[in-house]
């Protein structure tokens, strides 16, 4: 529940508060990528690059095969440093288009652009920058909607599978 709230504070851009809650879930679950790369993120809203850019290292450092570190990571260096963002977004691409992974095409294709744009030396616009109308719990109650019918399909799945074994 604590983690949903701050990720709800985020999304409604609350950065302060959910700066507050992540750091205290930091101490919790001190192994779990999402929880430094929103802080990072949140940081990284308010101007805080330097905090911004440590929690994006340990989110890298604990969850280097989430393809989101590197797409959160590539926002914070990328006004600084456009080649290092587009390698970020390049590795976000390779690591969300690998085999069993979940895909998300049409993040993927706006991330292609960025890549572009970076490429072109320019500083892509803010899509994803949290607050508006389409934050906070709203958008937390569909992803965790659509986590709820992803296992449901799972599980289908595997049933049909243990089926088609024992036949």
């Amino acid at each position: 529940a604590e983690f949903l709230e701050a990720v709800d504070d985020f999304y409604r851009g609350r950065f302060e508060r959910a700066i507050q809650r992540f750091g205290a879930l930091e101490q919790k679950v001190a192994n779990e990528a999402r929880v430094y790369i929103y802080g990072a993120m949140a940081n990284h809203w308010l101007g805080n690059t330097e905090e911004a850019r440590r929690l994006s290292a340990r989110a890298v450092e604990v969850g280097p095969m989430d393809p989101d570190v590197y797409y959160c990571r590539s926002h914070i260096v990328r006004r600084q440093d456009t080649e290092a963002g587009a390698a970020d977004l390049k590795r976000y691409v390779a690591l969300s288009e690998a085999p069993g992974t979940i895909h998300f095409r049409d993040k993927t294709e706006r991330i292609r652009k960025e890549i572009e744009i970076l490429e072109r030396g320019e500083i892509p616009p803010d899509w994803d920058r949290p607050g508006g109308p389409k934050g906070g719990l709203y958008r937390v109650r569909w992803l965790l909607a659509g986590g709820v019918v992803l296992l449901l399909a799972a599980i289908g799945w595997r049933r049909s599978r243990r089926r088609e074994v024992s036949v």
